[in-house]
């Protein structure tokens, strides 16, 4: 992609993320992407940023970035980014510890149009890039990295008390990869986290400089 096409495409979602019925159309029949750790991945990076894209003809698609390459005055940045389509699995049978998985996932097949008018009801933020860590992902694995809602406050069941999330599977070994319950040393890299909201401590969290793609999208108008 041009990187005119690739700025637009992000702001395109940015402002898509105000209108309930644009969000319910572009979220409809699908629930997932598929994708490849490519070389140029390279093991430095610890990050895979997921930008939310509108196409041109208004399709929704999701923008892969190595974070190492998300970042002022980087050369051709274009050149590093892979588009993905969207699409729709059933949800998963027969992996490892399924249970919140499957929950979650179920979670966005059930509630995902109530949950974004809650969300847009309660000028509550709707995400824009979903962070991927890459400390279990393998290169030439594919994954399949499902839309969720997880339960983190309130009764379950209640859409108010449900956040945005992300399960992704390994379809070569037929395993959950994120969320990781194993990985007991640092939390931070058992699961997907999602921007905004920014938070500013320790460094490896999401700070608005770590997203360079996102800042030249919101800059097309300014």
């Amino acid at each position: 992609m041009k990187l005119d096409a690739i700025k637009e495409a992000i702001k395109k979602w940015d402002t898509s993320r105000n209108d309930l019925d644009g969000m319910k159309a572009l979220f409809k029949g699908v629930n997932c992407f598929t994708f490849t750790w490519p070389d140029d991945f390279s093991s430095d990076d610890a990050f895979i940023h997921a930008y939310l894209a509108v196409s041109k003809t208004d399709t929704l698609d999701m923008l892969l970035i190595p974070r190492s390459k998300d970042r002022e005055k980087q050369e051709y940045i274009q050149e590093h980014v892979v588009k993905v389509a969207l699409g729709y699995e059933e949800i998963l049978k027969d992996v490892v510890d399924p249970k919140d998985a499957k929950r979650r996932i179920g979670n966005w097949e059930n509630h995902c149009e109530s949950w974004l008018k809650t969300r847009l009801d309660e000028k509550e933020i709707i995400h824009q890039v979903f962070v991927i860590p890459k400390r279990y992902l393998k290169r030439g694995r594919t994954y399949l990295a499902f839309f969720a809602l997880k339960d983190e406050v309130g009764t379950p069941g209640n859409v108010t008390s449900l956040v945005g999330d992300m399960i992704v599977w390994d379809k070569d070994t037929n395993a959950i990869v994120y969320p990781n319950n194993d990985d007991t040393g640092d939390t931070f890299y058992n699961t997907i986290y999602l921007v905004p909201p920014f938070k500013p401590i320790l460094k490896e969290i999401a700070t608005k400089e770590k997203f360079y793609l996102l800042k030249l999208a919101n800059a097309i108008y300014d």
